[in-house]
């Protein structure tokens, strides 16, 4: 029993490798393009200006707040930029397949 739930588990992690990796190797190809280098400047604009906003002075409780949806949407801009980065680096450390069946 144990054994037939340890080959489930090691071929749901095959599985698992596999589909990162073949996620990695489009998103090398997206990061390549004109359209991707386009699409990076356009959020690094719109980046500076939240930036820009939340360096000001916010003048008033509500301004406060108003800073924390700004930096709220500075970080999904960094997320959606750095995204396809991360999950490449992170694919590169991922163990190979002859790995996950000699691990036990």
């Amino acid at each position: 029993m144990v054994d037939k739930i340890t080959e489930e588990l090691k071929k749901q992690a095959r599985d698992a490798d596999k589909e990162d990796r073949e996620l990695a190797t489009v998103l090398q190809v997206l990061i390549a393009t004109e359209g991707w280098k386009a699409y990076v400047r356009v959020l690094e604009r719109r980046m500076q200006s939240q930036a820009d906003k939340i360096l000001g002075p916010s003048k008033s409780v509500d301004g406060c707040i108003a800073l924390e949806y700004e930096k709220g949407a500075l970080s999904g801009l960094v997320i959606a930029r750095d995204l396809p980065s991360v999950i490449i680096a992170a694919t590169k450390e991922l163990r190979q397949p002859e790995d996950v069946d000699n691990a036990a």
